[in-house]
């Protein structure tokens, strides 16, 4: 005969065993909601926060959260835009020790938004959840400006890299470019560096090998550099090869 001893210490939750014996509930679910029952009020909730302590990923997590929903025990409630909630819609999620009866209309219209962007307000009574949707969109939309900057970069580099004699150290020119634009110096700045630079060369005749290479003359931002006439007569004709 087995015999099995259950060792109790001070720390525990006192919580209903209505949804550990609710039939409709996988494992998961069960233990999922135990956790966020047995979390104390302050308790900043997210959903990388209950990943944080739970063996499940992302993935498992929020489909812990849907069957929840799904049976009563997470109800969501839309808010419509006030001045106290700052002007947007928001989704409160209600989490509940039994099933509520009552759920609200609005939750079929959240169903399509799903759960990546929950997070929680604790209250006396119960645990809330609250969908933060103005910090979803703020963020979306710093990373598709973040997307477009850099695609810009990039689409201007590129033009000028075209417009470049020598194009060798590409990668390296990219970095100095973007440095540069970061700095301040503009797009058309550079331009006519590089097409004062073609100009100079045209003009002295500077041999292939002697064009600086793109990494070079961009990192050393030579479009800063001078190439006025006024070198040509400094050195003798058979020196200039030496110097550049």
């Amino acid at each position: 005969m087995a015999v099995i001893r259950v060792n109790k210490t001070k720390n525990y939750t006192v919580m209903s065993n209505y949804h550990l014996r609710d039939k409709r509930l996988s494992l998961k679910a069960k233990g999922l909601l135990s956790v966020m029952l047995s979390l104390p009020e302050t308790w900043d909730y997210s959903i990388a926060g209950l990943v944080s302590i739970c063996k499940e990923n992302t993935s498992a997590v929020k489909s812990a959260l849907e069957e929840l929903k799904e049976n009563g025990y997470l109800c969501v409630t839309k808010e419509y835009p006030t001045e106290d909630n700052g002007g947007r819609i928001t989704y409160i999620y209600d989490v509940f020790e039994k099933p509520n009866d009552k759920q609200p209309e609005e939750k079929q219209e959240h169903d399509g938004q799903g759960l990546e962007n929950l997070c929680v307000e604790t209250q006396p009574v119960e645990n809330k959840l609250q969908y933060n949707t103005n910090q979803s969109n703020t963020d979306r939309l710093s990373t598709d400006k973040e997307r477009k900057n850099n695609n810009t970069a990039d689409a201007d580099f590129d033009s000028l890299w075209l417009l470049y004699p020598r194009k060798e150290g590409k990668k390296q020119a990219l970095s100095a470019y973007k440095r540069a634009i970061k700095a301040g110096v503009s797009v058309d700045t550079i331009r006519k560096g590089i097409e004062a630079y073609i100009s100079y060369i045209q003009r002295e005749k500077v041999k292939p090998q002697y064009i600086k290479m793109g990494s070079t003359w961009f990192n050393g931002e030579c479009w800063n550099d001078d190439y006025g006439q006024h070198i040509v007569g400094m050195y003798n004709d058979h020196e200039l090869d030496d110097v550049f």
